[in-house]
């Protein structure tokens, strides 16, 4: 295998058997033919590339060939924001219906790491309602780090490993929405939130789920598919790998996201009638598009 890409085991339980009859497989399978690979990263493809995710016997799904942390250091380097629709009141409203799930659980004057903060706009909402946090952010593009000193003089890292020893056991709250399908290294990365967390700290997350209804009915054209994610995770999978490091349930919710009506519009028409166009603007639509929140707490 090229050197940009590894081999994976099962993330959960470290073992390398896994279900046969229960793998997606997408039409271009990412691993054999890495240039177009590199090519479609940025986005979400079209072209139902992807690479090939199997399920272990204890029920987590991931792709057992992807891209190494290297490499996706690199990819990840210069992606835009994570706005999709285009409309920033849409993202503002979805983050808002994320802060709705954890404001009563973040303590007065709670230190909170971000990871994967993006342009801080997650940030920005959690500050209106409670002026009296502090953050510390992670996030691999560096062309955000400007946008995100508006929002803490802490140093900004680019890796949540980079974040030196002393910090352990000093952080109230680890924040991280659509980070942990991305991350190619997760059971590393768990242990160091763990690491983290001082005694009564929390793990936040929004995740898709690969369980949902609309993931049965999309099958492999399921948008969450694609390239960014090295593994997805169900209700159960999840529990399962964050009890096996140590986290205790105290929640897992169902999220909306919301989108202007007309951004809908268009993209109805592009997939129906196959034509592009740039309609944008109109009431803010909530929408239950299979994805899921959870809060845990270090045990």
């Amino acid at each position: 295998m090229e050197s940009y890409y590894v081999r994976r085991t099962c993330p959960s339980c470290g073992s390398s058997s896994y279900l046969r009859n229960d793998s997606v497989e997408p039409k271009f399978d990412a691993s054999v033919n890495y240039d177009l690979a590199k090519e479609k990263f940025i986005g979400f493809s079209e072209e139902n590339i992807f690479f090939t995710y199997v399920r272990c016997e204890c029920g987590f799904l991931y792709a057992k060939n992807y891209f190494s942390l290297e490499e996706l250091i690199n990819l990840y380097g210069s992606m835009p924001d994570n706005v999709h629709s285009g409309d920033y009141e849409s993202e503002r409203r979805t983050k808002i219906h994320y802060l709705n799930f954890i404001n009563r659980h973040i303590p007065s004057g709670a230190k909170i790491i971000e990871i994967g903060a993006d342009n801080g706009a997650f940030a920005e909402e959690i500050m209106n309602q409670r002026s009296d946090v502090e953050f510390t952010f992670v996030e691999p593009n560096l062309d955000m780090h400007k946008i995100l000193k508006k929002y803490s003089k802490n140093k900004i890292y680019t890796d949540l490993s980079d974040i030196p020893k002393v910090s352990y056991n000093a952080y109230d709250f680890v924040i991280g929405v659509h980070v942990f399908d991305h991350i190619v290294n997760i059971s590393e990365v768990i242990k160091n939130i763990f690491n983290l967390l001082n005694n009564n700290g929390k793990l936040f997350g929004v995740v898709h789920d690969e369980s949902s209804i609309l993931a049965s009915i999309l099958g492999k054209r399921w948008p969450a598919f694609c390239l960014q994610h090295p593994q997805l995770y169900n209700h159960r999978s999840l529990n399962n790998f964050l009890s096996k490091n140590d986290f205790k349930q105290v929640f897992i919710q169902p999220t909306k996201n919301f989108f202007p009506f007309f951004y809908l519009l268009g993209h109805a028409a592009r997939v129906i009638l196959k034509k592009k166009n740039d309609l944008k603007g109109g009431w803010q639509i909530p929408l239950n598009l299979g994805n899921f929140c959870f809060l845990y707490e270090k045990d």
